[in-house]
């Protein structure tokens, strides 16, 4: 992810705000992505959250881990990035977890982003 973002992005300063005008909070777990998801999500106007800490808290996490229905992937964040639009968080939700502890989830197609 971090090799992604390697070179300075310009999108818009209130990319991760609601509906309403008020930032949307991210909690992202430790990890060796979460300096850099923590940058880009505080430059388009989100906040960061310690792991857990809230749970009005938009939940984020790895590809390669556990991740319980409801979380998103950090794909996410670097898809509204790029699009430089805050994209349905639907079409990214963790849904069901699988047998094994492997989540399924429904990733957008080209069209839907």
């Amino acid at each position: 992810l971090a090799k992604s973002f390697s070179k300075a992005m310009e999108f818009s300063d209130i990319l991760f705000f609601s509906e309403d005008g008020m930032p949307l909070r991210f909690s992202i777990p430790p990890g060796k992505d979460r300096k850099v998801l923590k940058s880009l999500i505080e430059k388009g106007g989100g906040i960061v959250t310690k792991y857990s800490e809230r749970s009005d808290s938009i939940q984020l996490c790895p590809p390669s881990t556990f991740r319980p229905p409801g979380t998103l992937p950090f794909q996410y964040i670097h898809d509204c990035v790029t699009s430089n639009r805050l994209l349905p968080r639907e079409t990214y939700t963790y849904t069901k977890t699988l047998a094994g502890g492997k989540s399924a989830t429904r990733m957008p197609s080209e069209k839907e982003k």
